[in-house]
This record gives structure tokens, sequence and C-alpha cells, in this order.
């Protein structure tokens, strides 16, 4: 935001990195003797990983976007 980014696009950022991040490792892991072709895990569990994922991503963004830009150059 010091540069010029708008707030939205600094939530936007901040939540697609943070779900690129959790969503890979997170679903190799989850799907352990599951069926091939399992319709219900395939449906159900990535909905409920990515819900998860922007509640985690929300508040850092949220706490960047309110955050002066010139309040935090100072600081550094």
């Amino acid at each position: 935001m010091a540069f010029g980014a708008a707030p939205r696009y600094v939530l936007k950022l901040v939540l697609g990195q943070g779900l690129r991040r959790g969503a890979h490792p997170l679903l190799r892991t989850l799907l352990y003797e599951v069926e091939p072709l399992d319709p219900v895990t395939f449906a159900i569990v990535p909905v409920i990983l990515v819900v998860v994922e922007l509640i985690a991503c929300y508040v850092p963004a949220r706490r960047a976007i309110a955050n002066d830009p010139l309040e935090t150059l100072r600081w550094e």
C-alpha cells in the first residue's frame, strides 16, 4: 500500500498466496485410502479446505490493509 496499491489488491494478494500454499500439501495428505472416483470426497473436501483457508488468511490480510503505509515505512 505504501507504493500505491489499493486495499483490495493487498487483500487479494494475501488471500491468494495463502490459498496456494495451503491447498496442495493438505489435499495430498487427506486423500489417503480414498476411492479414485469418490464424488463426495472430491466435491466436499476441497470446498471445506478453501473456506478454512480463507478464514485463516483473512485476519492477516485485514491487518495489512489497516496499517498506515507511511507509519509502516517509518517504523522499518
